[in-house]
């Protein structure tokens, strides 16, 4: 197979059904802030990021062998069974979770709405993330997009409904966005048809063993990741209290829209390095892959910077303005996150996932460490460095030990450059004024139109195939 082809179709079809939900997320920003007092998006941002928490718990992360091994699996029977058993394992530990959580909740004094509100966004989107991981599994990328955008454009119609009858609160937030992972899921259940693949008398304790020897070693990885990622929330919340966390998480926006550029590709890489992991010329692929991508980020990062200021002033209400100057930290970080996935896939498709915890583990406890001895003296300034340092380190745990099984050629003068770029442009970015934009927009442009490799390869195959198109219509 053509994997350069395989890559970019997938990475297509998947980026609309990432890059359509974020815009509508942009959309809806404005209301949030709008509406939310700091305190309340504080709380209200802590509640959806803990999901990252809930969810491994909740499901031990089966979604994710039931994506590798059916992704390799040609006897549909088997494919039946790794289904079913999913579901059947996901709706019992689910329930196991509702209950400890809510007898938890009930002795610490906490509201039984909020209980259930939050419970049944963790549950709905737990199953709405079975399902996509069974419908990326299967090669149906496309139904996978749909339901992304479906989920998304529910969400911002109820939201817009709550915002004309006046209605804008967590609880309510909490429930239309459940809503939105019920009805996306039940788009994948149907188009799947999955009521012919789900076998009640196909329940095997054995296959849910297999399943979860594959997947609970890279819970710690999640849970760690979760740390690196969310711990600032409540460590924020903790010492500097609800309204602070909102302003972090509103700083947090714009750098994440990043990463979903990166998430875009990590979702189509991962399903490509599964599947040609095995293949002979694999080192020499995934070393012009990794170079590639550095540069093309790069590249994106610095266009995002320079743009940086004129979104947080079009998107965010100006109550959480002290967010701004945690952004380019934030940047890094994300940058950092990145690469620790491109290195992830790899293990997921050597299917090394203990090395993946290890690594996850180890950050997330320096992302701890530091947060606790920087926030009363830094603030904010701490959260934001703590995650850059932690992803830093498991960047270079996972780059290094990856060369026991995988050798990539990294390209350094190019990764200097990138770096000099990029510390000039953060530093530019504080100076916050038009000059500082502009200087910034055209070092971005030098930028992708002398040192982005990626360009010049989508540049080199546009002449090629207008070369060969030439040397038709001549004959």
């Amino acid at each position: 197979m053509d994997k350069n082809k395989v890559l970019a179709k997938n990475t297509i079809i998947l980026g609309v059904g990432q890059f359509v939900p974020k815009i509508i997320a942009m959309i809806t920003l404005p209301i949030l802030t709008k509406s939310f007092s700091t305190e309340e998006y504080g709380i209200y941002d802590l509640l959806i990021s803990l999901a990252s928490l809930a969810l491994p718990l909740m499901t031990l992360l089966i979604q994710q062998a039931v994506f590798r091994f059916i992704i390799e699996e040609k006897d549909k029977n088997t494919i039946n069974k790794y289904i079913t058993n999913s579901f059947i394992f996901v709706f019992i530990l689910s329930f196991i979770c509702f209950i400890i959580g809510a007898t938890a909740a009930h002795f610490a004094n906490v509201d039984n709405s909020l209980i259930i509100a939050t419970f049944f966004l963790y549950f709905t989107e737990a199953i709405y993330d079975l399902l996509g991981q069974i419908a990326r599994g299967k090669g149906e990328n496309m139904s996978f997009s749909i339901a992304v955008i479906m989920y998304s454009v529910v969400n911002m119609l109820l939201l817009l409904l709550l915002t004309v009858f006046n209605i804008v609160n967590i609880i309510t937030t909490l429930t239309i966005i459940s809503i939105s992972y019920m009805i996306a899921a039940v788009f994948l259940w149907i188009k799947l048809h999955l009521k012919n693949d789900f076998k009640i008398k196909e329940f095997s304790s054995q296959t849910i063993k297999k399943m979860l020897i594959y997947s609970v070693p890279i819970i710690p990885s999640s849970i760690s990741l979760w740390i690196v990622n969310l711990s600032d929330r409540l460590i924020v919340t903790y010492f500097l209290g609800a309204s602070a966390n909102g302003i972090y998480a509103a700083a947090s926006k714009i750098p994440n829209l990043f990463g979903t550029v990166f998430n875009v590709f990590n979702l189509a890489w991962t399903e490509l390095a599964a599947r040609s992991i095995k293949e002979e010329d694999i080192n020499k692929y995934y070393s012009k892959l990794f170079n590639n991508l550095y540069s093309f980020l790069i590249g994106v990062l610095l266009l995002l910077i320079s743009f940086s200021p004129i979104l947080f002033n079009i998107l965010i209400d100006d109550k959480f303005h002290e967010g701004y100057f945690q952004m380019p930290i934030l940047f890094i970080g994300v940058l950092f996150n990145c690469f620790v996935s491109f290195f992830g896939g790899l293990y997921i498709a050597l299917k090394k996932t203990k090395q993946v915890g290890i690594s996850s583990l180890a950050g997330g406890l320096l992302n701890i460490i530091i947060n606790v001895c920087l926030i009363e003296r830094y603030g904010l300034y701490a959260a934001s460095i703590s995650t850059a340092v932690s992803f830093l380190i498991i960047l270079i745990y996972r780059a290094l030990e990856i060369k026991k099984y995988i050798k990539i050629d990294y390209n350094y003068t190019s990764i200097a450059i990138g770096v000099v770029f990029l510390i000039l442009s953060m530093i530019i970015f504080y100076n916050n004024t038009i000059i500082a934009i502009i200087f910034n927009i055209i070092i971005a442009i030098i930028y992708n139109l002398f040192f982005n490799e990626f360009l010049k390869f989508i540049k080199k195959s546009i002449k090629q195939k207008i070369g060969k198109n030439n040397i038709n219509n001549e004959e």
